[in-house]
């Protein structure tokens, strides 16, 4: 990336859009849009719609707001993170304060809520105001399309592809999934993109599986450095054609991030435990812009390019100034995350999200298949971390206590008591409460100081307390090492969902034969 390339990049006409949904499972429902629409550093427009969402229970005659937050919040398949959102402010001009269940409440109330094709339609003419070409600015476009494109293929939305017809290239070809319908289009990112990504996937994957190993990572590490700019720059070259073509170019903020993440790594700024951690918006906003992502559509949206700006400026300086270059942004990133407890907090996030998504998807539950779901969509794509000492968490125990915990709500034969919503509050319950027991702590600290040598690269940067022990350490939820030995596991959906939700969100991309990482 060039200095013309990144003043490409910050004149040119940039929309970033956000959608904000009741959760992240196939049953949840979008309840709000917004973008944000600058060029050349001026606003040209912002725009924020609420919609209609299904409930048990009719609420076209309620005008009690307070009524209307509750449902909102109890539609959300999370109830924590419902609550969390029923009970978050956020500050306007340092005077007036809001609430984003209660704005939705209010266009309820007031008969100000409009469909998701009349939002997209919005979207589109706002692509199309500058013949020079557009930006169209995501973070995760896996979730935007994904919601967009079941919704079509469902025939909730009408206006989808038309909202296509000027993007740069076309997405993937449609593909089966059989949890979000079929045909599964992808339409928002270039197949060129993809195919970037899936090299940077297998670097990723190859750096993981040698820090697990205890292996010396320094040459994995710059690989997957390279692989993960050579995705920004395709994106600046995308820019550049759809500036000269009049067309939109569509970008993934996560990609610039982990480029920036990448950067850290291979500069010893960033330990490779933290390598999928990071790129979600709360933690990028409160480093870079100090303040919280309030998951409000119009708010994020304006978030994504406060932060895109920031990322771009650092990226320029690290092709400016090398691999060595020790870069501010990605100290202030790492110092973030260690605050909020990053490592820990996902880890536990991602737990939570493979039993809910079991339950969504499973009409029959008991305890074999549960197991199983947490063995096949855990243990695999975190096994490089079983034996890492971080924020005085232990994977391992914290998985096997999760399971025992999850055990208790079956009973003798296997059968669920009770039902799953009680079962996934208690599992949120106690992951939040959880603590690894402090002889065990001290123990595992210990064998990681006698492994500090294992790993050549930064050792002395990083420290010993962040030294993987992987070799000798047992699968999460125990089982045959030598079974062990033959499973392969993806990153994909680590990667590209994981930092974004903090959680193994949907990870069809495991399921699409286009894109698997075998």
């Amino acid at each position: 990336m060039n200095n013309d390339a990144l003043d490409l990049l910050r004149k040119m006409h940039t929309v970033s859009i956000d959608l904000e949904t009741t959760g992240i499972q196939p049953s949840d429902q979008i309840w709000s849009g917004g973008f944000y629409s600058v060029k050349d550093g001026a606003v040209l427009n912002q725009h924020q719609s609420f919609f209609d969402i299904k409930t048990p229970n009719s609420y076209s005659n309620l005008t009690s707001e307070t009524d209307l937050v509750d449902i909102l919040e109890k539609a959300h398949s999370s109830a924590s993170f419902g609550a969390k959102q029923a009970g978050k402010g956020l500050t306007v001009d340092g005077n007036q304060t809001t609430n984003v269940l209660k704005d939705w409440a209010k266009a309820v109330t007031q008969g100000e809520t409009s469909s998701v094709s009349s939002y997209v339609s919005n979207l589109n003419k706002e692509l199309s105001t500058s013949k020079e070409g557009s930006i169209l600015l995501l973070q995760n476009v896996n979730f935007e399309d994904r919601v967009l494109s079941s919704l079509y293929a469902k025939g909730g939305i009408d206006s989808f592809p038309s909202f296509t017809g000027n993007l740069l290239d076309k997405g993937l070809p449609a593909s089966s999934d059989p949890r979000y319908g079929e045909p599964f289009q992808r339409y928002l990112l270039p197949k060129d993109i993809y195919d970037l990504r899936a090299k940077q996937t297998g670097d990723l994957r190859s750096t993981l599986e040698a820090f697990g190993k205890g292996s010396n990572i320094e040459g994995h590490l710059h690989q997957y450095y390279k692989s993960s700019m050579d995705i920004v720059d395709k994106y600046t070259a995308n820019a550049a054609r759809a500036s000269a073509e009049g067309k939109v170019a569509v970008m993934d903020l996560m990609d610039f991030t982990k480029a920036l993440y990448a950067h850290g790594a291979v500069s010893g700024q960033v330990k490779p435990e933290m390598l999928t951690f990071g790129s979600k918006v709360d933690t990028l906003a409160r480093a870079i812009l100090g303040t919280d992502e309030i998951h409000d559509a119009l708010s994020d949206s304006k978030q994504q390019q406060e932060i895109f700006k920031e990322v771009t400026e650092e990226l320029q300086a690290i092709r400016r100034n090398g691999v060595g270059y020790q870069s501010p942004l990605v100290d202030k990133l790492v110092k973030q995350m260690e605050k909020d407890k990053t490592f820990s907090t996902q880890l536990k996030e991602r737990h939570i999200s493979v039993a809910r998504e079991y339950f969504e998807t499973n009409s029959e539950i008991n305890r074999e298949g549960f197991n199983k779901a947490l063995e096949s969509r855990l243990s695999n794509s975190n096994r490089h971390l079983l034996g890492v000492v971080k924020e005085d968490f232990n994977l391992a125990d914290f998985s096997k206590k999760f399971k025992g915990e999850a055990d208790k709500f079956f009973d003798e034969t296997g059968n669920l008591k009770g039902s799953a919503e009680e079962l996934v509050d208690h599992l949120e319950t106690f992951s939040k409460g959880y603590k690894v027991d402090s002889t065990d702590l001290i123990k595992q600290k210990l064998n990681a100081n006698k492994l500090e040598s294992i790993l050549s690269h930064r050792a002395t940067k990083w420290g010993a307390g962040a030294v993987a022990v992987g070799l000798g350490a047992s699968m999460m939820f125990g089982g045959d090492r030598e079974a062990q030995k033959e499973v392969k596991y993806n990153t994909y959906d680590e990667v590209y969902n994981n930092q974004y939700y903090g959680s193994a969100f949907a990870d069809w991309q495991n399921r699409n034969n286009s894109h698997k990482m075998q």
